[in-house]
């Protein structure tokens, strides 16, 4: 990966955490659904199919999110790792 993905990360990260940020709205959205389904009647299927629906959509959102920011943290690790194996003597980096 490159540094565009770690830089794409760690803004992703910053949306997410931070006070309102991303895991607040879905926080607030997944909610949002449970009240509206908890007020309908059994027999409405139809909205209650809609509200799984768009409860489902969010928490697809949310994983694209989490995949983002996780794609991040491992190319962080990989670019560490690789910087370590560098500064290891020729000899030695042959064995990594």
């Amino acid at each position: 990966m490159t540094e565009d993905a770690i830089h794409r990360a760690v803004r992703w990260q910053a949306f997410y955490e931070e006070d309102d940020g991303l895991r607040a709205f879905f926080d607030e959205m997944r909610t949002a659904y449970v009240a509206k389904a908890g007020a309908l009647m059994p027999s409405d299927t139809s909205a209650l199919f809609k509200l799984g629906l768009a409860a489902k959509l969010v928490d697809e959102i949310e994983t694209y999110a989490r995949q983002k920011i996780d794609a991040g943290k491992i190319a962080m690790a990989a670019q560490d790792h690789a910087e370590r194996i560098a500064k290891l003597p020729e000899a030695r980096r042959r064995f990594f």
